[in-house]
């Protein structure tokens, strides 16, 4: 242990100690940080135009297509000059700041020859050479066994600004901040102040306040995670990337603005993370850099700020050198609160409030002083195992403990679903609970493919389980859901989670997780898992990064956003702004009879109509008719025809009553519960104010209750992001 503690005291010397110079990047790299280019990118020549759309369509193709697709176009346009597959790689490197710093490892992974380990041939753990040992011997020559990659922030962070898209979506941080800090100034109940971000919570205002953070410095958080490539080949990846604070919370988590960290490849986990994670964090420390700003047209310094640290309950234990997640004091925090210990387990649970059957060991007090101030509890307390590396970080670049987010999905569904542990003193027939069990719930897995668990489709079904139907069966779950939050409701919150599950019961101490805990410390802010995304594009780990690289284009070149859509078929019409008229259609023209003929003559004096099946919205979601869908069997629809709206005129719909209103405030504006009002409430409205499409459910309802037939509202995961609905605006309407 000694030795782990002197060692990684090593790595934070090299850490405080960094520049850019001895940072392992090149020459051209470290020019283009301390003189970055100034200008917009230019991308206007055809033929490099052409290049660059060709290279980006076929992302997800081979090299041998993208030269076929040259091949083609160069025989039938002789004049044109397409660049070639590495040139059109070259230049898309340039163009997205994805560059790479690529560092020796053990083959079985142990650890990376950097920092301490820099001077060693063979791994200190298990002593497998550093080098090839057949070339070494015949030829002289030190190839590495293996490598990894490290994708340096800083030309990531450069580009950004560099179009004046970019430049506006990174100044959202500086506005947010002076909003929060009016917002601070003018509540006088701690509890009374709403968390809609991470810039609300008061670590980030003490780190403003004792710090001159520039407009201009970059505020970042960094995820670490595990994959596999490939399904039948041992192919584990641990791949951590930044998420860019500084943007819009519904930009930051989107694909194209999440950038790589690094990648290290198995075959086996990690035995020394932090020789793998060191380069990163060096350059971090190190980075102090220039940024070319489109939007002001001036050149400024900036600075990469460590907001926060995040990883799995086990991955944290090596970012933030705590304890694990068992041990009596397990807040990743370093809050002075000591866990539960459950008899015959070595395990300590995060418990606030005292057994019913308290023993020795187990009879401190019910953690009463959340309920009288949180800040309290940001003490010195010691429960580190370890020093974190990222304490070599300026201490005024970063929050003061690198924080985790743990998870509370998985948590309450394995609740629902009774799949948690049930201890032979406790009885699941008195879990109340219970919702996600039954022949209902039987009859609905089989209506999904028994693919695995983790594919993209049982993923999203998973996600509405929690956040869609969460709010129909559980009140305490309102509370906690929200796009925005206050103090008093976070503790509301926690109150309900503990009373309604763990009640005081040892036999329940293994419901108090720590993402419990967490809840009363932070403000909810979802931190979006993109490990997947970087695992498909990781297609060649040979040259892991050159994939990555291709999405960075993007920010950079906003143009290349509003390529014309190429997927569209005949028969199809593209409307404007986003929306397309999607097949199929009447082949005649309807003349109109009934309630719609008088709404729509009403609202268009048209008489006659032809009825199209499906409608694409901007955001990529297809609104299906009612006409095409009523034609099918009720088993093969999955309904998807209802759609949120904002105001006006073109599309014939039935609105949906306004949510009930007693509902409404007690799950605190998180459960919209409506009526269908069939033709006895039919507007035409403009298509190009349809927002999204929802999903309808039956409202549930107590068995002594009459069933009213009523709906309730489940978006699709992840609208919100982009300012879809909030929930204190009632001119929403559901159609």
């Amino acid at each position: 242990m000694i030795e782990h503690l002197h060692l990684t005291q090593q790595y934070i010397s090299l850490i405080k100690a960094a520049t850019l110079e001895n940072g392992g990047l090149d020459p051209s790299t470290i020019e283009q940080l301390q003189n970055p280019p100034e200008g917009p990118v230019d991308i206007s020549e055809p033929d490099t135009r052409l290049s660059t759309d060709l290279f980006l369509t076929t992302t997800n193709a081979s090299e041998a297509t993208y030269n076929a697709v040259q091949t083609v176009i160069s025989a039938c346009f002789p004049d044109t000059n397409v660049l070639s597959h590495h040139l059109m790689k070259k230049l898309v490197l340039q163009l997205s700041g994805v560059v790479s710093i690529v560092d020796d490892m053990c083959v079985n992974s142990c650890h990376a020859f950097t920092g301490p380990f820099t001077d060693l041939d063979h791994c200190s753990v298990c002593g497998k050479a550093q080098y090839e040992l057949i070339e070494l011997e015949m030829h002289n020559k030190k190839i590495p066994c293996q490598q990894f990659h490290t994708i340096p922030l800083g030309p990531q962070l450069q580009v950004l600004r560099q179009s004046s898209s970019g430049s506006r979506e990174m100044n959202y941080h500086a506005q947010k901040t002076h909003d929060v800090l009016a917002a601070y100034a003018g509540t006088e109940d701690p509890l009374d102040f709403v968390y809609d971000d991470i810039f609300c919570g008061s670590e980030y205002v003490d780190l403003i306040e004792c710090t001159q953070l520039s407009d201009y410095d970059a505020l970042v958080s960094m995820s670490l995670d595990g994959c596999q490539l490939y399904k039948n080949k041992a192919s584990d990846v641990w791949i951590y990337i930044w998420i860019i604070d500084e943007l819009l919370p519904g930009v930051r988590y989107k694909q194209r603005h999440v950038c790589p960290g690094g990648f290290i490849s198995g075959p086996n986990k990690p035995k020394i993370v932090n020789s793998f994670l060191f380069r990163e964090v060096h350059h971090n420390n190190g980075c102090g850099m220039r940024i070319w700003d489109s939007l002001e047209d001036t050149t400024a310094y900036s600075h990469p700020v460590v907001m926060m640290a995040t990883a799995d309950a086990i991955g944290i234990v090596e970012i933030d050198g705590q304890v694990g997640h068992h041990g009596a004091y397990a807040c990743r925090l370093q809050c002075e609160m000591k866990g539960h210990h459950k008899p015959n387990s070595g395990h300590y649970f995060a418990a606030h409030t005292r057994l019913i059957d308290h023993g020795p060991g187990c009879n401190h007090p019910d953690t009463d002083k959340y309920q009288e101030d949180i800040k309290d509890l940001l003490t010195s307390q010691s429960t580190a195992d370890k020093p974190t590396l990222l304490s070599g970080l300026d201490p005024g670049l970063m929050f003061p403990p690198p924080h985790c987010f743990l998870n509370i999905p998985k948590l309450l569904i394995d609740l629902w679903r009774r799949s948690i542990k049930c201890e032979p003193t406790d009885n699941k027939q008195t879990w109340a609970w219970m919702k996600l069990v039954g022949p209902t719930w039987v009859s609905h897995g089989k209506l999904i493919a028994e693919k695995k668990i983790n594919s993209g489709y049982k993923a999203t079904e998973w996600f509405q389980y929690l956040f869609g139907l969460g709010p129909a069966h559980f009140r305490h779950f309102c509370k906690l859901v929200h796009t925005s939050i206050t103090g008093q409701q976070i503790r509301d919150a926690h109150y309900h989670l503990v009373q309604l599950y763990y009640q005081g019961h040892r036999d329940r101490l293994h419901f108090c997780q720590p993402c419990i805990h967490t809840l009363l410390h932070l403000a909810p802010e979802t931190q979006r898992r993109t490990i997947g995304d970087l695992g498909r594009e990781v297609r060649q780990p040979s040259k892991p990064f050159a994939n990555l690289a291709q999405r960075g284009v993007r920010p950079m070149c906003p143009e290349l956003n509003t390529m014309a859509n190429e997927d569209l078929v005949q028969g199809t019409i593209d409307i404007g702004n986003g929306y397309v008229l999607l097949c199929t259609r009447d082949q005649y023209r309807y003349t109109l009879v009934g309630v719609p003929k008088a709404t729509i003559q009403t609202a268009t004096g048209a008489t006659t109509i032809k009825w199209w099946a499906r409608l694409q919205l901007p955001n990529g979601q297809i609104a299906h008719s009612a006409w095409k869908e009523k034609q099918k069997a009720p088993g093969k629809v999955r309904i998807s025809r209802m759609v949120q709206h904002n105001a006006r005129t073109f599309a014939l719909l039935s609105i949906f009553s306004p949510p009930d209103d007693y509902i409404r405030q007690e799950s605190f504006s998180t459960l919209w519960v409506c009526s269908y009002m069939g033709d006895s409430n039919l507007h035409v409205i403009d298509v190009g104010i349809i927002t999204a499409v929802v999903s309808m459910q039956p409202f549930p309802v107590r068995v002594e209750e009459v069933d009213r037939g009523r709906w309730f509202v489940v978006e699709k995961a992840g609208l919100d992001d982009g300012d879809l609905v909030n929930h204190s605006n009632h001119s929403l309407e559901i159609i």
